[in-house]
């Protein structure tokens, strides 16, 4: 089935007339590539019928400042911004936002705008998540750098490092690993970051398609420092209950041998109180 059998389809279509393309050249070109054979097709004994209702659509010319609102919309808000590139299938933006005002055209189908789109809602993300994310490539140069990653290391401004060898911030032997580690492990590995003194989970990942390595670390610098608190108060417990277990052992001893004096010098007294009561008799 031909979807596209349709009058000025692939042969005079909105950007036709914006590349100077015309309709004869257009058809002799489709002409001279699909050939002159034909197939044979079986057609059902029936045949087949269709009946379309014609859906008229009166075409309105919106004013300037509608056509400036849908531009707005767009992302474009200044003339510069109008890139007239031709990808949504209009020659220019402002006849994209006719089309849009007139129900013709979708106004998300633009391709700088979804792509600034999307960018700015990558940015947005990685502004605002609590890890740190530094994005390198394969030459180990810092490509990214979030707000968390840079209060991490205490660095004031992205800019002094942008572009600049890993090295000046962190240790880059994990990330040439990363590079050369068939496996690739994700796994987040517990670090000290003695120049800042911060404590991190990192986890690395390389993405060897596009050749770039991405470190995302969470602060756990408070975590750590409760976490050795904890183990400092549970050793100060161990070393009290030794010491009171000690002294409960050495007042039992001595407990034990004044009460063996005492028993040996009661039996010497009996005995001799005994003794001198046989001697009575």
């Amino acid at each position: 089935v031909e979807m596209s059998a349709c009058d000025s389809s692939c042969i005079g279509g909105p950007v036709m007339k914006h590349d100077n393309i015309f309709h004869v050249s257009s058809c002799l070109t489709i002409g001279k590539t699909a050939g002159r054979t034909d197939f044979d097709v079986k057609q059902p004994e029936n045949g087949i019928r269709k009946v379309f209702d014609a859906e008229y659509i009166k075409k309105v010319m919106p004013g300037s400042s509608a056509i400036e609102e849908i531009l707005h919309q767009m992302g474009k808000r200044t003339k510069e911004q109008e890139l007239n590139c031709g990808s949504c299938g209009y020659p220019t933006c402002r006849e994209k936002a006719v089309a849009v005002l007139n129900g013709k055209a979708d106004m998300n189908m633009c391709l700088p705008f979804l792509k600034e789109k999307a960018e700015s809602f990558s940015d947005t993300i990685i502004n605002n998540t609590p890890n740190g994310i530094v994005v390198l490539n394969d030459s180990l140069e810092i490509q990214q750098i979030n707000k968390s990653a840079l209060e991490i290391m205490n660095i004031k401004n992205a800019n002094d490092i942008m572009g600049e060898p890993v090295v000046r911030i962190l240790n880059p032997t994990d990330y040439m690993m990363a590079m050369t580690d068939s496996k690739n492990d994700s796994e987040p590995k517990r670090k000290y970051l003695s120049e800042y003194k911060k404590y991190v989970d990192e986890t690395i990942i390389y993405d060897p398609e596009y050749n770039i390595i991405m470190s995302i670390m969470k602060d756990v610098t408070e975590e750590e420092i409760m976490r050795e608190k904890k183990a400092e108060q549970s050793m100060s417990a161990i070393e009290i209950t030794d010491k009171v277990v000690e002294k409960q052992m050495r007042v039992a001893q001595e407990i034990a041998s004044l009460l063996g004096e005492t028993t040996a010098e009661t039996k010497i007294a009996l005995t001799k109180l005994k003794e001198t009561l046989n001697k009575d008799e």
